[in-house]
């Protein structure tokens, strides 16, 4: 009914209605009870629930207006309407003990079902490690190679091989590559079960990653398409560029003689240089042009030739690179010289003060 004008004034119309009302959420109230009790599922039981509750406002809607024509009967209205409130609100605290208890035994299943699989693979890791051990007693001109799963470093069976190391990923898209061909080659291209894999690929991640990719490895999660993912978020070309050119950007001016400030723009140069296509590197010449101004004055100048002696190519990052590779190996080739020039003076010194 959209207005009061609409609604009927009849007692004995209005008495139906209510009645039909009460037999609607009666019959609505036993049909949630048996979801329940058959355990349907909280979807069915949670749209049980919202329609029960449409049901009962209708009830005290249609109750009120009947209250209002027939005056004399209230108290009798506030009892049947008292009545079917209680049979509603017992329907719903049985609706939302069972959706809570529904919804605790889902985690507790997810959660066995991690630990079943983490003890899988710990079962898994010692099978190995047997089959590793009785391998080098059969083979010892053979030694053999076990990484055990680790964040930080893998113990070998034989004590003579060195330690092989993987760096836990931190979420910056210019160590992706690096730590991708590390696990690629300690777990991807082995045999190991592919949920076995996905428990490896969460444990070398640094823990702020994985708080940030944790619906990656949820219980229903598998190996293939977590992978998928981290490669379309950390390992697409186009991101990993994007990352070494902010880097660059980020870098602070330095003075002449700060060999260190010098090697480190030359690392980060190198690094962004070489996920770079020769074709493209004349796409970052603006980055160059910031790069040069952060340069002292002298080698400012320098690169200032150099660059125009490659016009009307306009010089990009290899072209940079290569160029300040030949400065820092001029610098260190440089200070060793002097280095050694100083000592040798020093001792003709101390010989010459000892005559």
């Amino acid at each position: 009914m959209s207005s009061d004008e609409e609604e009927p004034k009849d007692p004995a119309t209005l008495y139906g209605i209510r009645t039909n009302a009460k037999r609607h959420h009666t019959r609505l109230a036993n049909g949630l009870m048996a979801l329940m009790d058959g355990e349907k599922g909280t979807e069915k039981v949670s749209v049980a629930l919202a329609v029960l509750q449409e049901a009962y406002d209708e009830v005290v809607r249609v109750n009120a207006r009947y209250m209002e024509v027939v005056k004399d009967k209230a108290q009798e209205a506030e009892a049947w309407e008292e009545e079917i409130a209680t049979r509603y609100q017992g329907c719903r605290e049985s609706a939302e003990k069972y959706l809570k208890k529904v919804k605790d035994s889902n985690k507790d299943h997810s959660a066995a079902k991690r630990r079943r699989l983490e003890l899988e693979y710990e079962r898994q890791q010692a099978k190995i490690a047997e089959q590793r051990r009785l391998e080098d007693l059969d083979e010892p001109a053979e030694p053999n190679f076990n990484p055990k799963l680790s964040s930080t470093t893998f113990e070998p069976m034989n004590g003579s091989w060195p330690q092989i190391a993987i760096t836990p990923f931190n979420g910056d898209p210019r160590t992706w590559t690096e730590f991708e061909l590390t696990f690629t080659a300690l777990f991807h291209n082995t045999r190991m079960p592919e949920a076995m894999k996905l428990l490896a690929l969460r444990e070398n991640l640094e823990p702020e990653v994985r708080r940030r990719l944790a619906h990656l490895f949820v219980a229903t999660a598998d190996y293939k398409s977590t992978c998928e993912a981290l490669k379309e978020r950390y390992g697409n070309r186009q991101i990993i560029i994007h990352a070494h050119v902010q880097k660059l950007l980020s870098l602070q001016p330095f003075k002449a003689g700060d060999l260190k400030a010098l090697v480190n723009m030359a690392a980060l140069v190198k690094d962004a240089a070489t996920n770079t296509h020769l074709e493209e590197s004349q796409v970052y010449s603006h980055v160059v042009t910031q790069l040069a101004k952060l340069l002292p004055n002298e080698l400012y100048r320098e690169w200032g030739r150099h660059a125009y002696s490659l016009l009307p190519r306009i010089p990009g990052l290899v072209e940079f690179d290569k160029w300040i590779e030949g400065v820092v190996g001029a610098e260190e080739l440089m200070g060793a010289v002097t280095s050694r020039s100083s000592s040798e003076n020093s001792d003709t010194d101390s010989g010459n003060d000892g005559n």
